[in-house]
C-alpha cells in the first residue's frame, strides 16, 4: 500500500485548491492515483457534485463525485493536482479520498474522509495509510442522497437507475452492485423514508419505478454468474411500476369514488385523509391500506380487523400518522355505502397493484397467460387453485419446482424485455410462495425427509441455475 502525507492548500482567492501527496518512500512505485472528491455546500461534510467548471483534463464523474487524475511524479516522489474552484460559490469544504486505480484500492485519513475547509489560505496536512473497503466508497452517492432535507421514492429510484447504468460489469462493479442492493432493500423494508418534505404525483413515481425495473432486466439479460443472481435480488426490491397513465389513474379513480359516494363532503374522515395521501404521496403502503379498509368494510366496521391487517404488513398507527400527508383519523363504517365501496375499492386495488406491486403471484400469472403456453399454464393454475391448502404442501412444492424449471428455460432464451420482466417477477413470486410453504410445513421434515430436502434443494437450485435438471 502507498503510505504518506496529504497536503492541501488554497490560493488567497480560493479559486484554486492544490492537493499534494508526499509518499513516505520516494522510491515507492507510483500507481495510477486519482482524487475522488466532492464539495461540502450546505454542510461541510456534504458530498455535493462539483460543477462542470471544476472538470480538468482526464477527470470523470462517478455519481456525485469527480475523479481527477493526479499529475506525474515530481521531486521526492510527490504528486499533486490543482482543482479550479473559481466557478463555485458558497462551498464550505472539499471532501475527498484517494483511489488507486492500478491496484483497486482506496485511501482515507484513518476512518474518515480527507476534509479541507475552504477558508482563506487554508493549509491541511494529513496522513493517508488506510486501505478503504471499496464497498464503503460505493455508498457515498447513497449517503449524500439520504442526507438531503427533501427526498422522494421517485428520486431514489431515479438515482438507483443512474448508479446501475454507471456500474461496470464483472468483479470491478460487484461492490457497487452489492451496495445498491442493500440500499434498495433497506428502502423496501421501510427502514428509509419514502417521502420527506416532497410531494410526488403518482404518474411520475410509476414511470420512475418502471424505468428502474427495465434497466435491471436489461442488465440481467447480458450478465453472467453471480452478477445475474445479484441483479435478480435487486429486482426483488423494486415494484413493477407502470405507465404514467396508470399512475395518473391512482389520482383520478380515487377522486371518482369520493365523488360517487359524496365522501369529499365528509371532512376529517379516514377516506378524505387517505385520498390526500394518494394524490400527493402514493407509495407501496397504499396497497395494504386499501386491503385493510376492504377487510374493515367486510367485517362491518371492526377496527381490530383493520389495524390487525396493517400490523401484519408492517404498518402501525404511528406510521399512518407520520406520512407527509398523515392519516390521523380512524376508519368510519358507513353501512349505506358498504357494498358499493367494496366493489369500487376492489377495482381500485388492482390499479394500485399495477403501479406498486412487484412479485404478487396472482398478478404475475395474469401478465404471462397470453404467451407462456403449456405445460406451464396448467402448473401455474394448480398453484393458484391450491394456494393456502395446508394438507398439500409437498404436492404444491413439487408443482412449484416443476413450474420454475420450465420458467427457467424460457428465461434463458427469451429476448423480449417485456416478457423477460414478467417472467422474472413471476419466478420471484413462485420462489416466495415456495418459501412460505417451507415455513408452514416443517412437520414434513420428519414425515418425508428425503422428499422434503429434495424439493427444497430443487427450488434453491432454480434460483441460481435457471432451468437446470
Amino acid at each position: 500500500n502507498v503510505q504518506g502525507t496529504v497536503l492541501a492548500f488554497a490560493d488567497e482567492d480560493r479559486t484554486l485548491v492544490t492537493v499534494r501527496l508526499v509518499p513516505n518512500d520516494e522510491n515507492e512505485p507510483s500507481p495510477d492515483l486519482r482524487l475522488h472528491w466532492a464539495l461540502g455546500m450546505q454542510k461541510p461534510g456534504d458530498w455535493t457534485s462539483p460543477p462542470d467548471s471544476c472538470m480538468t483534463p482526464g477527470a470523470t464523474r462517478e455519481g456525485s463525485a469527480l475523479q481527477t487524475p493526479l499529475g506525474p511524479v515530481t521531486e521526492g516522489g510527490c504528486r499533486e493536482v490543482t482543482i479550479p474552484l473559481g466557478g463555485v460559490q458558497g462551498a464550505q469544504a472539499m471532501n475527498y479520498v484517494i483511489r488507486d486505480v492500478s491496484n483497486n484500492k482506496w485511501y482515507k485519513s484513518g476512518d474518515t474522509d480527507f476534509h479541507s475547509p475552504l477558508g482563506k489560505g487554508v493549509h491541511v496536512e494529513d496522513d493517508f495509510v488506510a486501505d478503504v473497503d471499496s464497498l464503503n466508497l460505493s455508498s457515498y452517492d447513497m449517503y449524500e442522497f439520504e442526507g438531503r432535507d427533501a427526498i422522494s421514492l421517485m428520486e431514489r429510484y431515479e438515482k438507483a437507475k443512474n448508479m446501475l447504468t454507471s456500474t461496470p460489469s464483472g468483479p470491478e462493479g460487484r461492490d457497487k452492485m452489492l451496495a445498491l442492493y442493500t440500499w434498495l432493500r433497506f428502502s423496501q423494508t421501510r427502514q428509509l423514508s419514502w417521502q420527506r418534505r416532497h410531494n410526488t404525483r403518482p404518474m411520475f413515481l410509476s414511470e420512475a419505478t418502471q424505468a428502474l425495473s427495465y434497466s435491471i432486466v436489461s442488465r440481467w439479460k447480458s450478465a453472467v454468474g453471480a452478477e445475474k443472481e445479484l441483479l435478480r435480488m435487486i429486482l426483488s426490491t423494486v415494484p413493477r411500476g407502470s405507465s404514467g397513465s396508470d399512475g395518473q389513474a391512482i389520482r383520478d379513480e380515487i377522486l371518482v369514488i369520493m365523488r360517487k359516494f359524496e365522501i369529499k363532503k365528509r371532512k376529517g374522515t379516514f377516506m378524505e385523509e387517505w385520498h390526500q395521501k394518494l394524490h400527493n404521496n402514493s407509495t407501496p403502503d397504499d396497497i395494504p391500506i386499501c386491503e385493510a379498509y376492504l377487510r374493515f368494510l367486510e367485517s362491518n366496521g371492526d377496527k381490530r380487523v383493520f389495524y390487525g391487517y396493517l400490523e401484519e404488513k408492517g404498518i402501525d398507527k404511528k406510521r399512518l400518522m407520520t406520512y407527509e400527508r398523515p392519516i390521523l383519523q380512524e376508519p368510519v363504517f358507513f353501512p349505506s355505502i358498504k357494498n358499493g365501496l367494496i366493489n369500487e375499492l376492489s377495482h381500485y386495488l388492482q390499479t394500485l397493484k399495477r403501479v406498486h406491486s412487484g412479485a404478487d403471484l396472482f398478478r404475475c400469472v395474469d401478465f404471462v397467460r397470453g404467451y407462456i403456453g403449456e405445460p406451464l399454464t396448467t402448473l401455474l393454475n394448480t398453484v393458484l387453485i391450491h394456494q393456502g391448502t395446508e394438507d398439500k404442501i409437498l404436492q404444491l412444492l413439487s408443482v412449484i419446482s416443476d413450474a420454475r424449471q420450465h420458467l427457467g428455460r424460457r428465461l434463458q432464451s427469451e429476448g423480449d424485455d417485456n416478457k423477460l420482466r414478467d417472467m422474472l417477477y413471476l419466478d420471484l413470486a413462485l420462489e416466495g410462495q415456495a418459501r412460505l410453504l417451507v415455513e408452514k410445513g416443517m412437520e414434513w421434515v420428519e414425515k418425508e425427509p428425503s422428499v422434503w430436502l429434495l424439493l427444497v434443494a430443487e427450488n434453491f437450485a432454480y434460483t441460481t441455475r435457471y432451468g437446470c435438471g
